[in-house]
């Protein structure tokens, strides 16, 4: 709400040559050290990277398999392809069954219904309704029973029906045997390696954040910076948020729960300090303090959380202990986060 706020605050005053300019503050987070991706067979970290290479190969690989067969319905091979070969191999692993189980379904059920309706006209209608009805569903498996109707039935109106329906299965079975393969050999991505991107991606973030903090009690304040990291973070908890969806570890809903209140409690204090004036003589004191988050291990932590609350008593100030208090509060979360880190890790030794 205090980002929105003082969002909606900047927008209202802007001039109207300002609606459309735009400029760069600060700069991206980035977490990946080597820049390998120019090598072909280089373990890389990228999932872009890893993706594109094995859409590429892949994709190649049916095309090959169509130009040499001459298949005049090969195409079927690429939509499977294309369809199941997914960024994270866990994914890819559950389409695959799907598809195959869809297109099953979907065959018999054409195969039966053209057996029945013979005429151009029922057929050709029972192809636009399977098209018209693919719209209202949402989940994957259903959708492709209604893509495997459309499909067969589409080439079968006026054709063998039962060649037709062979003939697609196979090729489905054959996509997505490049596919299951190629996701599981060829530049491999799976869920523990995005999500372990995804806890550097955090970390490197949350630190610049710490940072910032520092440097604002410094008197060096910049506050689109923090601004762009709290974004930055919003959207790395997006993506672990599609990951938890497919991690069968309890903890980790928790971990990114838990790491959206940190973060959210930073940029509070941060903007808290930044409205507010500082008391000179306590300003060390707090830049210890902030140090203490920056530099954070995970040992002696009784030893930090007592200096902490050490300083809250003995601070004067009602502000200085105000922002003391919240540098505690941010330490009890990085603590109840680095427990729950190592649950996780234990549960998936």
């Amino acid at each position: 709400m205090i980002y929105l706020d003082d969002t909606l605050q900047e927008l209202t005053k802007l001039d109207k040559e300002q609606y459309n300019a735009i400029n760069k503050i600060g700069k991206k987070v980035d977490v990946s050290s080597d820049k390998n991706i120019k090598y072909l067979f280089k373990t890389t970290d990228s999932p872009k990277y890893c993706y594109a290479m094995r859409m590429a190969i892949t994709m190649t690989i049916g095309l090959f398999l169509i130009e040499y067969f001459k298949l005049s319905e090969g195409r079927w091979i690429l939509f499977t392809i294309l369809s199941l070969t997914t960024p994270l191999y866990e994914t890819s692993k559950h389409k695959i069954i799907y598809r195959i189980e869809a297109t099953l379904i979907g065959a018999i059920i054409i195969t039966v219904l053209f057996s029945i309706f013979k005429s151009e006209d029922s057929r050709l209608l029972i192809v636009m309704l399977s098209g018209y009805l693919q719209g209202y569903v949402n989940e994957y498996k259903h959708k492709t029973i209604f893509v495997t109707i459309s499909a067969i039935g589409s080439a079968a109106i006026v054709g063998n029906i039962q060649a037709l329906t062979i003939g697609r299965i196979i090729m489905v079975v054959i996509g997505a045997l490049v596919a299951i393969i190629a996701n599981k050999y060829l530049f491999p991505y799976n869920l523990e390696k995005s999500n372990y991107q995804i806890r550097r991606i955090y970390d490197v973030s949350i630190k610049k954040m710490f940072n910032e903090l520092c440097s604002l009690v410094e008197g060096k304040n910049n506050p689109e910076v923090i601004k762009n990291l709290f974004v930055t973070t919003s959207i790395i908890e997006s993506k672990a948020r599609i990951n938890e969806q497919i991690d069968k570890d309890k903890n980790y809903i928790s971990i990114v729960n838990e790491r959206r209140c940190l973060v959210s409690n930073i940029y509070e204090l941060y903007m808290w300090i930044y409205r507010e004036n500082i008391n000179l003589q306590d300003r060390d004191k707090i830049i210890n303090y902030i140090k203490l988050l920056i530099e954070y291990r995970d040992d002696n932590k009784t030893d930090k959380v007592t200096l902490v609350e050490k300083g809250i008593n003995e601070s004067n100030n009602i502000k200085t202990k105000i922002i003391i208090s919240t540098i505690l509060v941010i330490l009890e979360e990085l603590e109840r986060l680095s427990e729950l880190v190592k649950l996780s890790e234990k549960a998936q030794i």
